[in-house]
């Protein structure tokens, strides 16, 4: 789920516990290293406890998806994770279903659960030319 139709990381799927306001407040999210968003179905919204549903017009829209979600409102809450022992105040939106829950990237990576290393490099003639030779 992202807040623009787009790209959506599907190679790999990680579950964390993530406590919400409370430890008798837990909600299994999958992290989605190309949401920017995070989301919770309207089935476990219904079984927090203290949680207080406030009006939003954000859009989210599913993998490749050109139809939005239908989302019902948002909330802001206090996340813990018990993987890292960080916590984080972040926004939920909360969509009509029960198809599961996700944390995006920028709550994922503040949390200290998701680290992205952009590393790239282009090689030079003189790198493909020490390589041929190595290989001869």
């Amino acid at each position: 789920m992202d807040e623009r139709d787009g790209d959506e990381s599907t190679d790999e799927e990680y579950t964390y516990l993530i406590t919400l306001h409370s430890n008798r407040d837990k909600v299994q999210r999958l992290i989605d290293s190309g949401a920017g968003v995070n989301a919770i179905d309207s089935c476990s919204f219904n079984q927090l406890e203290n949680v207080h549903l406030l009006p939003t017009s954000k859009k989210i829209y599913g993998y490749r998806s050109t139809e939005p979600l239908p989302v019902v409102g948002k909330f802001e809450a206090e996340v813990k994770s018990s993987v890292t022992g960080k916590s984080k105040g972040t926004q939920f939106c909360i969509y009509h279903g029960s198809d599961g829950n996700q944390i995006g990237c920028k709550t994922a990576i503040d949390l200290g659960l998701l680290h992205i290393i952009n590393s790239a490099s282009t090689p030079t003639v003189d790198n493909i030319m020490e390589g041929l030779q190595r290989m001869l």
